[in-house]
C-alpha cells in the first residue's frame, strides 16, 4: 500500500481496504442496495419513520454534541442510506441498534452528515 492510501486508512477517511480483484463485487453490492430505490436513473426518496430519524438524530447529538435536526431531509437520508448500504443493513432500525452499539459507525456517520464546503481551495 502507498504512503497516500496508509494515510488515508490511518485517517479513517476509506469504508474498505481491498484488494484490487475484489473491489468490483464490492462496488456491486453496494450498488444494489441502492438500485431498488432508482427509477430511470434516479434516486426515489422513500418513505422514512419519522420516529427512528429522530432517535438517530439525537443518538448523533448526545454523541457529538452536533444537531443535524435542520439539515435538509433527503441529504441526511441519502447519507444515511448509504452507511446502510456499507454495512448492509436494510432498515433504519436495524441501522438504529447497530448504530448504538457500534462506536466507530458512531464517528463514521457524524462525518458523513457533516456537509465540507471546500469552496475557498477553489479557483474561481
Amino acid at each position: 500500500m502507498g504512503r497516500n492510501a496508509k494515510s488515508a486508512v490511518d485517517a479513517g477517511v476509506v469504508d474498505f481496504v481491498l484488494l484490487p480483484a475484489h473491489m468490483p463485487a464490492k462496488l456491486m453490492e453496494i450498488h444494489a442496495a441502492y438500485a431498488s430505490q432508482e427509477t430511470e436513473g434516479k434516486v426515489q426518496e422513500r418513505p422514512v419513520d419519522g420516529e427512528i430519524l429522530k432517535n438517530i438524530f439525537s443518538f448523533v447529538r448526545q454523541n457529538s454534541g452536533a444537531d443535524f435536526n435542520y439539515y435538509k431531509k433527503p441529504t441526511i437520508i441519502r447519507r444515511i442510506d448509504r452507511r446502510m448500504a456499507i454495512n448492509q443493513i436494510g432498515s433504519l432500525q436495524d441501522y438504529l441498534s447497530f448504530l448504538r452499539e457500534n462506536k466507530s459507525e458512531q464517528e463514521l456517520l457524524f462525518h458523513d452528515l457533516l456537509i465540507k464546503v471546500t469552496s475557498f481551495f477553489r479557483d474561481p
